[in-house]
């Protein structure tokens, strides 16, 4: 697991003009100066502790030797890749519809042909938690389509797809297909969880981008919507075409920390310790 935390001096102490031995500004307040120095320290302490993501779980193509990827692990933080197969495809590591070499799945045209790969998470993703991924595609033929489903212990909560024959990509978070304004091609996807059941989806295109926020339907069980495995399925996509993802990856971003707050604001006040410990008796 990586942290990627800047390196920061909370408590380095502003030189004023007391702490320089010379006379103070008579015409401005001691606590002035230590508020605004607390405000900007405190600022820089919560942008310092909410803003660095940390990555608890990726993989990428670029892992693997040789053409096969699926009853493999090269990444961390997720389980091996599986799959399911109903009549003809299959999966492979190399060029796809997304880049030179990722992972790429394919099926043949006809309804009773899909390929679906799997990849279940070490944990599911919690609250301001996000899995993110890479996709892109080749010709879909007309009655096929590839995309992405979400599941959380088994139950498919969510699913971004294209289907042939259409013009943009759809999702679907249980409460029915949403057209979004992302076309055919390649996107990157970001699904984060906002709360309990609510989330935020993320899709990019070149310059077009594109959020979409809604509540994952639970069926009762609030649990059920902690996503914890994701697909990638080809169904009658066509001969010779296929469907490619890499990337993948999940991150959280901390709330910020009590300990860090504190000590920022302690820090800010040390000039006016200084102050009274450096003034004289009357």
């Amino acid at each position: 697991m990586k942290t990627r935390t800047p390196t920061m001096n909370l408590c380095a102490v502003p030189l004023t003009s007391r702490s320089l031995g010379r006379a103070p500004d008579r015409r401005r307040s001691p606590w002035t100066a230590s508020i605004v120095t607390g405000i900007v320290v405190l600022a820089a302490a919560l942008h310092a502790s909410s803003s660095q993501a940390t990555i608890i779980a990726s993989d990428s193509a670029a892992n693997y030797s040789g053409s096969s990827f699926i009853s493999t692990n090269g990444g961390t933080g997720f389980q091996l890749w599986t799959s399911s197969l109903t009549g003809g495809g299959g999966s492979y590591r190399g060029s796809t519809g997304l880049g030179s070499t990722t992972f790429g799945i394919y099926a043949g045209g006809g309804a009773n042909n899909s390929f679906t790969a799997y990849r279940q998470f070490d944990n599911a993703l919690t609250v301001s938690s996000t899995f993110s991924v890479d996709i892109g595609t080749t010709s879909i033929a007309s009655g096929g389509s590839v995309g992405v489903l979400f599941f959380a212990s088994g139950v498919e909560r969510g699913a971004l797809f294209f289907d042939g024959g259409s013009s943009f990509w759809q999702w679907n978070g249980g409460g029915g297909a949403i057209v979004t304004s992302i076309p055919f091609g390649s996107v990157n996807l970001d699904l984060a969880r906002l709360s309990t059941n609510g989330y935020s989806l993320a899709l990019a295109q070149g310059a077009t981008t594109q959020t979409i926020t809604g509540t994952f339907l639970s069926s009762g069980n609030p649990t059920s919507s902690a996503i914890n495995e994701v697909g990638f399925f080809s169904s009658a996509q066509g001969g010779g075409e296929n469907f490619g993802f890499d990337n993948l990856e999940i991150a959280a971003v901390p709330e910020p920390h009590t300990p860090l707050i504190v000590g920022a604001g302690a820090c800010a006040m040390i000039p006016v310790f200084l102050r009274r410990r450096r003034r004289p008796n009357r």
